[in-house]
Parts: structure tokens; C-alpha cells; sequence
């Protein structure tokens, strides 16, 4: 709490990203941000976020379905010169993760 009272007093704009936040934390940051008077955002992330409910909350569900065509862009862009047993390769290990397709551009290459 030491911190959040210095960081109030300072009047600036804070955001916080908090990895693996369950309910109980997101309810005490929560908290924490409605008791002071200071621009801060919040974001957190979480493997179900249908477990916390809460007014001011946005919500945004990002699936590996929708990364998919981001692998394809990445894929076209920075992969031309692969053939495409490795660029279906890529397509698979990276399970729609960009930057693990992009690792594995840099290692194919």
C-alpha cells in the first residue's frame, strides 16, 4: 500500500498488468483503485475471467482461432523463402502464438 500512496501523490497516469490474477486479486486491486484518487488502469489477465464480475471491467477474449490469421500474415511477410513443410510446421508449434511463430522464422531461416 506504501507504494500505491507515493504513486497517488505523484498525479500521473499509471497502467499495471498483472499476470494470472484470480478473483480474490482482482478484487483487492479493484478496491485499491477505487479508494484512490489517481488515473490508473488495471489490465489483467487471466485463463477465466467469467469468475470476475465487475462493473468497470472489460472483458476481451483472445482465442487461438482469431491468432491464427495473424501466424498467416506473419508467415507471408517474414517467411516467403520457406517451403511449406516448414512454414505448416511453424503454423503448429506456434499454436497461434506470434511471437513463438516468429522465433521459429528466425531459427527455420
Amino acid at each position: 500500500m506504501q507504494t500505491v500512496d507515493e504513486l497517488s501523490k505523484e498525479n500521473n497516469e499509471y497502467t499495471f498488468v498483472i499476470d494470472n490474477c484470480d478473483e480474490d486479486l482482482f478484487s483487492k486491486l479493484y478496491k485499491i483503485q477505487e479508494s484512490y484518487d489517481f488515473n490508473t488502469q488495471i489490465i489483467t489477465i487471466t485463463h477465466d475471467a467469467s469468475e470476475i464480475e465487475k462493473e468497470k471491467l472489460i472483458k476481451i477474449n483472445i482465442s487461438i482461432t482469431k491468432l491464427e490469421s495473424i501466424i498467416e500474415q506473419i508467415l507471408q511477410k517474414e517467411a516467403m523463402d520457406l517451403d511449406e513443410s516448414k512454414t505448416t510446421r511453424i503454423k503448429e508449434f506456434s499454436a497461434g502464438n506470434p511471437l513463438m511463430a516468429k522465433l521459429l522464422i528466425l531459427e527455420f531461416a
